[in-house]
């Protein structure tokens, strides 16, 4: 069954260790980072845009880099996560762009590391399938830089969205 979040006016903190919520994850990354003629720009102009994201949407886990060009946030609703998506978009310099995988669905913090928390669940699992439909759609509709899956069946209203 679908059911969608309530609009929150403000992040709600990530559930406790080993308890699963319900959340919007959303994996991004660049596109054509390979072919910039600096990556240490390019990655700079990354944070840049990650960090106008954080200040203008409220997130329960801020957008930031994991792996190269990668990143990963977590909103407290669908609204949230395509607000701070186009943010994203709109705050990167010309000729460069991101593409991103929203997923709805359980987020469960499993242990934490050096590097943070350590999470697993449906939204994650949603998000990166969406990433690789996304990149997958690119190649037909160069325009696609966005997908929307749920953990569940998704209903009309996603099915619009994208």
């Amino acid at each position: 069954m679908l059911h969608f979040m309530e609009m929150k006016s403000s992040a709600e903190p990530m559930a406790d260790k080993g308890v699963a919520a319900e959340q919007v994850a959303l994996i991004g990354d660049l596109v054509g980072s390979r072919r910039q003629p600096s990556r240490t720009q390019v990655q700079s102009d990354l944070l840049s845009a990650l960090s106008t994201a954080n200040t203008q949407v409220p997130a329960l886990q801020p957008a930031a880099p994991t792996i190269g060009d990668e990143f990963q946030a977590v909103y407290p609703d669908l609204s949230a996560a395509i607000s701070a998506a186009l943010v994203m978009r709109l705050a990167l310099p010309e000729g460069l762009d991101c593409r991103v995988g929203i997923g709805i669905g359980e987020i469960e913090v499993v242990g934490e590391s050096e590097y943070g928390l350590t999470q697993d669940g449906a939204a994650w699992w949603a998000a990166r399938e969406a990433i690789v439909e996304a990149k997958v759609r690119e190649q037909k509709f160069p325009a696609t830089r966005s997908w929307i899956n749920i953990a569940a069946h998704p209903g009309p209203q996603i099915r619009a969205l994208n």
